[in-house]
């Protein structure tokens, strides 16, 4: 046997396909180690496969020795082989760079005190959500997700939050219905550590979420904890609907770590993104017939305006260069071509600049704390 040998195990959890990729030295299967979870997420208004990588470790006996590197070179290999469109990981600072993993979305948070969510007024009931909840929960979850960049696309199977904050076990949940027994609103929680965390919520207008502040606020109370934090979008309504309650809203963007992505098979994903680039385009009335032709690391890439649609060609003689890495927050939305010009590698000519605005706006992403790895 070599130094080491890669093995690959394919699993599941819960609903979704999985790949462990192992490094074993000698006799030890284990030495180093990483997961990664099969699933869909949404760009605008298309839907591209990717591979969630979790659990990247490698024993102590083993450290310092370059393996977990040769885990991760093995990760993207087995993407390329398995047809993903995109990696996703929530990484260490300073170190997936390496990789091709670059930042895609920021961490929002807004922190409200316990006693301000107890002055909302309900009119629906709130209870604890049992298992024959999901559909209608899911059917919830996708009418308020359909074109949020970065959220997944969750099995018609789902029936219950998997994950709260800090990837603990799944916290509770409850649901506001209305006189009927519809479902109008949503949240799931838990308290931790002298801390009351909602890990999603979603509502169908500002009845469900008075519901939903009360009986949260209500259970911070019993709880002992004294402000609520909500993970959540930058742009979800529920902010807008806590203003008049007093809350305080941050949002971080990270230096190299958290939430981060690459592009695995460029042209692929250039294809699905054919539908929404259409849209961006006849959206804004660009009337330009441009073709693009971009350079990366991993390949390249043509994408041709004519008449409102684009399509995508095979990119030779490249009048635009990016890097994958800056090129997948192109695509996330995380950045725009304004502000990569400066970056190292990057170089367009100026008559390119209208089309890539057109084509990549900036537009924040979000995955809810239960749909990560």
């Amino acid at each position: 046997m070599s130094e080491f040998e890669i093995l690959r195990t394919k699993e599941k959890w819960g609903l979704w396909p999985v790949w462990k990729v192992a490094l074993q030295v000698g006799d030890d299967d284990n030495a180093s180690r990483l997961w990664i979870v099969e699933k869909t997420m949404r760009i605008g208004s298309t839907k591209v496969k990717f591979g969630g990588i979790a659990g990247v470790g490698t024993k102590q006996e083993h450290r310092m020795k370059g393996y977990a590197s040769v885990v991760l070179d093995a990760s993207t290999e087995l993407m390329q082989e398995r047809g993903y469109d995109m990696g996703m990981l929530y990484g260490i600072r300073n170190f997936y760079h390496r990789f091709g993993y670059g930042v895609v979305f920021p961490v929002p948070r807004l922190f409200v005190k316990t006693e301000n969510l107890l002055c909302a007024e309900s009119v629906l009931k709130v209870r604890a959500m049992i298992k024959t909840d999901g559909a209608a929960v899911l059917k919830l979850y996708n009418r308020l997700n359909t074109t949020r960049n970065a959220t997944v696309v969750r099995p018609t199977k789902w029936s219950y939050f998997e994950l709260s904050p800090g990837f603990k076990n799944p916290g509770k949940a409850v649901v506001a219905e209305d006189s009927r027994g519809r479902i109008q609103g949503y949240a799931t929680w838990c308290a931790r550590d002298e801390q009351f965390l909602v890990s999603e919520i979603g509502c169908t207008g500002a009845v469900a979420f008075a519901a939903l502040a009360k009986a949260l606020g209500q259970r911070a109370k019993r709880a002992g904890v004294d402000q609520v934090i909500f993970d959540l979008p930058a742009d979800d309504p529920f902010i807008d609907f806590c203003v008049p309650y007093g809350c305080e809203r941050r949002v971080v963007y990270p230096n190299n770590s958290d939430a981060m992505g690459r592009i695995i098979h460029l042209r692929p994903l250039m294809e699905k993104l054919v539908p929404e680039f259409s849209k961006r385009v006849t959206d804004v009335g660009y009337v330009g017939q441009d073709v693009l032709n971009i350079e990366t690391d991993i390949g390249s890439v043509g994408l041709g305006v004519h008449r409102g649609r684009v399509r995508v060609t095979d990119g030779d003689k490249s009048n635009v260069k990016i890097p994958q890495l800056i090129l997948t927050q192109l695509v996330m939305g995380y950045r725009d071509i304004d502000d990569v010009m400066g970056e190292t590698g990057v170089r367009s000519p100026k008559k390119a600049l209208p089309l890539l605005r057109v084509l990549f706006p900036k537009r924040d992403g979000y995955m809810w704390w239960s749909d990560r790895f």
